[in-house]
C-alpha cells in the first residue's frame, strides 16, 4: 500500500471501535490524588462511544441502604438466623461454627460499592442491587472480619491483614492500642481460611462476570455497534487497497 496504511490507521481508536466488558474496566482504581466528585467523573476505562462513556460518568451515587435492604439480602439473613438456632450455621470464610448467642454479618462478597461503581455492570445496564444481593455473593461471616474487610476486594483484605499482622509483630515495643489491636487481628486470622475466602469470591465474581457478559453480548447495543463498526472498517479498508492500485498504476 506505498505507506498510506499510517495514514488510514490514524482513524484507529484506542482499545477498537466497539465497547467492551474488558476495556471499561481497564482503569486505574485508586483515585489517588483526586476529590471524591473527581473519583466519580473521571473515568479512566478505554470506552469506544460516547453515549457509554457519559452512561458511566453519570451513574447515580452509591446508595448502601438499597444493597442491604433488597429481599434476598433480608431472606438470607433470617435463613442463618434459623440455622444459628438450630446448630447449623457456619463461617463461609472459615470452619468455625456458630453458637446461638454469637453474632454474625451477612456479607457481599464482592462489596456492594463495587459492584455500584462497576464499568463493565453500567455498560452491560443490569441493576446493581440486584447483581449484588445474588445468594452466591451473600456470605455469612463474623462481625470481625466484615469489618475490617469492608468494601476491599477479598485479595485486598487478607493482603492487609498479612501486612497489619506482620508490622504489629515486627514492632519491639507495643502500646496498649497496639496490643488490643493485635489482639483482634490474631483471632480474625485464627478464624479465617485463606483458601476457602478466596475462592467464594471467585465464585461470587465468575457469578457475576457471566451475568453481565450475556447480557451485554447478546444485547441490540452491541450487535448494532458491531454491525456499524464492521461496515465503517470495511470502508476504510477498501479505501486503503484502492489508494495503494492507483499508486501502484501510476509508478
Amino acid at each position: 500500500p506505498f505507506g498510506i496504511g499510517h495514514i488510514v490507521a490514524a482513524y484507529d481508536k484506542t482499545g477498537g471501535n466497539v465497547d467492551t466488558i474488558h476495556n471499561v474496566r481497564n482503569k486505574d482504581k485508586s483515585g489517588i490524588g483526586m476529590s471524591e466528585e473527581e473519583s466519580k467523573k473521571d473515568s479512566l476505562g478505554i470506552y469506544a462511544t460516547q453515549d457509554a462513556k457519559n452512561d458511566y460518568e453519570n451513574r447515580p451515587d452509591y446508595d448502601s441502604h438499597d444493597y442491604h435492604t433488597h429481599q434476598n439480602y433480608k431472606q438470607t439473613n433470617k435463613q442463618a438466623k434459623e440455622d444459628k438456632v438450630n446448630g447449623q450455621l457456619t463461617d463461609a470464610f472459615g470452619n468455625k461454627q456458630f453458637k446461638q448467642n454469637e453474632t454474625t454479618n451477612l456479607d457481599h462478597t464482592v462489596s456492594a460499592k463495587e459492584v455500584s461503581e462497576d464499568a463493565g455492570r453500567i455498560l452491560a445496564d443490569i441493576d446493581g442491587v440486584s447483581l449484588a444481593n445474588e445468594s452466591s455473593n451473600l456470605n455469612i461471616t463474623t462481625p470481625e472480619f466484615n469489618n475490617f474487610k469492608k468494601a476491599k476486594t477479598m485479595e485486598q483484605a487478607i493482603s492487609d491483614l498479612d501486612k497489619e499482622l506482620q508490622m504489629l509483630n515486627d514492632k519491639s515495643v507495643l502500646t496498649k492500642n497496639d496490643k488490643v489491636r493485635l489482639k483482634k487481628l490474631k483471632k480474625i486470622d485464627e478464624e479465617l481460611d485463606r483458601d476457602k475466602a478466596l475462592e467464594a469470591d471467585k465464585k461470587a465474581r465468575a457469578d457475576q462476570d457471566k451475568k453481565i457478559n450475556e447480557k451485554y453480548y447478546r444485547s441490540g447495543k452491541f450487535a448494532k455497534n458491531t454491525a456499524i463498526t464492521g461496515a465503517k472498517e470495511g470502508v476504510k479498508m477498501g479505501m486503503q487497497q484502492a489508494l495503494g492500485l492507483v499508486i501502484t498504476e501510476f509508478f
